[in-house]
């Protein structure tokens, strides 16, 4: 049903058909040895295959549109992304690199995958629609940058798919960039995001300006975390506070947002 929902070319159709069941199916670890044991069709069959560029992408993206078709997703989700760590071993893997191991808290060599998942809010399942692997430092490409690209992209290809249902962009620190925030709120969706602990962050000030020669004054003092006064309260579940208020960062005049 998924395949023939999705529309792909014949040739790859009959190739899902014959993986998915047999991906599903097998024991131990998932690997074209493994497939060619359980399978009628050779090992190099499956390798050749696999280095093709298969739609896995639209794949995912065909099983999220039948579910929410059928009902059986809800109409709200969040949209995540985050990058992953693969430990690697050789050292001639296509995109080897030094990348931040998160699980170790430094930076080790390996390999990095971005991931973009759409996540229901009712029933908290998570549904992967883009995965890309970074290229690292050496090939002179930023890595903050092929986040952004592959966000703009699924928001190019997914975005009209979803008729409104998306509710907000979930990221970690990393992500609290300028360029990442204009990409959001030009797509008029809320980002949900956290600060580093030293970010310096101040108050516009709001009160009298004083009758004096000079420029006005800006800033009305530095944000800290354990004095809520003057932060306004949005109503909610009982089980969680919610407090809002717009701040500035002090390193980057035009970015400015709602904490």
């Amino acid at each position: 049903m998924l395949l023939l929902f999705l529309g792909l070319p014949a040739h790859q159709t009959r190739f899902f058909a014959h993986l998915i069941p047999l991906w599903q199916a097998i024991p131990g670890r998932v690997n074209a040895r493994n497939f060619s044991r359980y399978s009628e069709w050779d090992e190099r069959t499956f390798r050749r295959w696999m280095h093709e560029t298969l739609p896995w992408g639209e794949l995912h993206w065909g099983l999220v549109r039948l579910l929410i078709r059928w009902g059986v997703l809800g109409s709200r989700f969040i949209l995540a992304i985050d990058a992953s760590f693969i430990p690697k071993s050789g050292k001639n893997t296509e995109g080897l690199g030094a990348f931040w191991n998160g699980s170790a808290s430094r930076s080790d060599t390996g390999l990095e995958l971005s991931c973009l998942a759409l996540i229901s809010l009712t029933g908290q399942h998570a549904f992967p629609l883009d995965v890309r692997q970074t290229r690292p430092k050496q090939d002179r490409a930023d890595r903050l940058e092929q986040y952004l690209e592959q966000l703009k992209d699924v928001f190019t290809r997914r975005l009209d798919g979803l008729s409104g249902q998306l509710r907000a962009v979930v990221a970690d620190g990393q992500y609290a960039k300028k360029m990442f925030m204009d990409a959001i709120h030009a797509e008029q969706i809320a980002f949900v995001t956290k600060l580093q602990s030293n970010a310096n962050l101040l108050y516009p000030f709001t009160g009298a300006h004083p009758t004096r020669r000079g420029a006005r004054r800006k800033w009305g003092g530095k944000v800290d975390f354990k004095d809520w006064s003057g932060w306004q309260s949005v109503p909610g579940d009982a089980q969680e506070r919610v407090w809002t208020r717009v701040v500035w960062a002090l390193t980057s005049p035009a970015f400015c947002g709602w904490w």
